[in-house]
């Protein structure tokens, strides 16, 4: 499964095949430097919500998502990545967040993280929105608006867009036909946005199964010596070949 991804991390790097010309690349830079920035992570908030940055230490990492970022990124019509994971407590928000960090690095791509793991996620603690308006609150209140749910990051050209405060996780959220429509304004919103869902495991959760109607690519995350391969294949089986881009073997459990 591995394999798989490394492969096409190969056949996509240095493809050029999204921007047909500089002056094109040049007119998405001038747009993108235009979004709204009021408050930016100092390095140290980065290494405390462990959030990579170009300039870190441990450059190994910082390729590895590059890499990830290059093969995930390389069909812009294929911008929805659920990332998720058998288990819980296997990184899959590390994962999540630091694949859109990546995608941000390149001044002609934006990146927002969906949290899509309800009461569990931990998106707006890293961010520190708060109490700031999400999913659950744009499903329940009409007058809610897609740009309400939208939120400042701290890092340039990501944007989060939490789980919220109304509702429970039993509500059936992610199968509302407000969610559909909610997914479908981002997606095709901006042509240089990657959306990344930091989602619940796929063989433990409904919702992440639901959630595989509005994605493109799923990516699973696989702590070390904890899944076996079994389990594995079972999780590669419901996510279906057409949208599994691969398996990631991760050594941070964050």
């Amino acid at each position: 499964m591995m394999n798989k991804l490394e492969q096409a991390i190969r056949k996509t790097t240095g493809d050029g095949s999204l921007y047909s010309y500089d002056g094109e690349r040049t007119s998405f830079i001038e747009e993108i430097e235009k979004m709204k920035v009021s408050h930016l992570m100092t390095k140290e908030e980065l290494n405390k919500h462990k959030i990579i940055y170009p300039e870190l230490k441990n450059s190994a990492l910082v390729n590895s998502f590059r890499e990830f970022r290059t093969s995930l990124t390389a069909i812009s019509s294929r911008n929805v990545v659920m990332v998720t994971s058998i288990g819980d407590r296997s990184g899959v928000s590390f994962f999540a967040r630091n694949l859109a960090a990546s995608i941000a690095f390149d001044m002609a791509k934006t990146a927002m993280i969906v949290d899509c793991n309800g009461r569990k996620g931990c998106v707006h603690e890293v961010f520190s929105i708060g109490y700031k308006p999400g999913i659950s609150d744009f499903i329940s209140t009409k007058d809610i608006q897609v740009e309400d749910v939208i939120h400042e990051s701290g890092v340039k050209r990501l944007r989060v867009l939490p789980f919220g405060q109304s509702g429970n996780d039993g509500d059936e959220i992610f199968s509302h036909p407000r969610f559909h429509s909610l997914m479908t304004q981002i997606k095709h919103q901006y042509s240089d946005r990657h959306i990344i869902i930091d989602a619940p495991p796929i063989l433990k959760s409904a919702d992440a199964r639901i959630l595989m109607d509005v994605c493109d690519q799923v990516v699973l995350v696989v702590p070390y010596g904890r899944d076996s391969s079994q389990d594995i294949q079972a999780a590669a089986r419901v996510i279906g070949n057409q949208k599994f881009s691969g398996a990631i073997f991760n050594e941070f459990l964050n």
